[in-house]
């Protein structure tokens, strides 16, 4: 009697649940797969910039530098404005003086006036015609065309206000001094280069005057042309007015440059 074989095969029921086990398993794992797949995709879209919201984004970034930088500005200027009222301060309180009754002097003013001329002349070409006239006076430049005239006698200086052949010839206006005579304008002498050598006459000079202020006075030395590197006149300024340093001037189609600068250097009027 031949001998039992031992098999470990299992039962055809079995076999059929372990496949079907392995289809499962097989078909979940996928699921997971691609369930991922979708999750990584999705949270890619979720965080990929839309190019309008970058854009935006972008641009709001920028404002806020430039918002930064502006306050940042605002704060820099606040911070030079109160260093310079600072310094100001400091300046007014270096430069006050408190003034004693005794130091105001108005006695020697009491038969003066001051006359504002038309057209500049010197203290002395002045005097001259005055004392042709029988006038005993003292007279003094001022500022601008303001000239200061100290008579003997009040009689003197009124006689002298209401002389008004002269007056109208010569001044624009004359009163009897008194505190309240305001003197705004001040001779200033500008010196001025870059006009050329065929522009180089006084009624040039008198353009270039006007535009900068009133023209008192140019310098003999540039009228009779003994120096042509620059040019110098004496020009009235107001205490608002600025003179720029630099002019365009048209001479046809050439354009030429003439820069002012004001000159410290005292130059007599005769």
């Amino acid at each position: 009697m031949p001998p039992k074989r031992h098999t470990n095969s299992k039962p055809r029921e079995n076999q059929i649940d372990e496949v079907y086990e392995c289809d499962v398993i097989a078909q979940l794992r996928q699921q997971v797969g691609m369930l991922t797949q979708q999750i990584v995709a999705l949270t890619a879209q979720k965080w990929r910039p839309n190019p309008q919201e970058a854009e935006e984004e972008s641009n709001g970034d920028e404002a806020l530098f430039i918002l930064i930088q502006h306050r940042q500005g605002e704060a820099v200027n606040a911070n030079q404005t109160i260093h310079r009222g600072r310094e100001e301060d400091k300046r007014k309180e270096m430069m006050s003086l408190n003034l004693e009754r005794q130091d105001i002097d108005k006695k020697w003013l009491e038969f003066c006036a001051v006359g504002f001329l038309k057209d500049f002349s010197s203290v002395s070409s002045v005097n001259k015609r005055l004392m042709d006239r029988g006038f005993q006076i003292t007279s003094v430049h001022l500022s601008g065309k303001a000239i200061l005239w100290k008579f003997e006698s009040d009689i003197d200086c009124m006689g002298f206000i209401k002389n008004r052949f002269f007056l109208d010839d010569t001044f624009i206006s004359m009163e009897k001094w008194t505190d309240h005579v305001q003197i705004q304008a001040k001779p200033v002498w500008i010196t001025f280069s870059g006009v050329p050598i065929r522009c180089w006459n006084e009624s040039v000079f008198l353009k270039l005057g006007k535009l900068v202020g009133k023209v008192l006075l140019i310098e003999k030395d540039t009228l009779l042309r003994r120096r042509m590197d620059r040019g110098k006149m004496l020009i009235s300024l107001h205490e608002d007015q600025l003179c720029f340093q630099k002019l365009q001037v048209k001479e046809g189609n050439k354009v030429f440059i003439v820069s002012f600068e004001k000159d410290p250097t005292p130059t007599p009027f005769d």
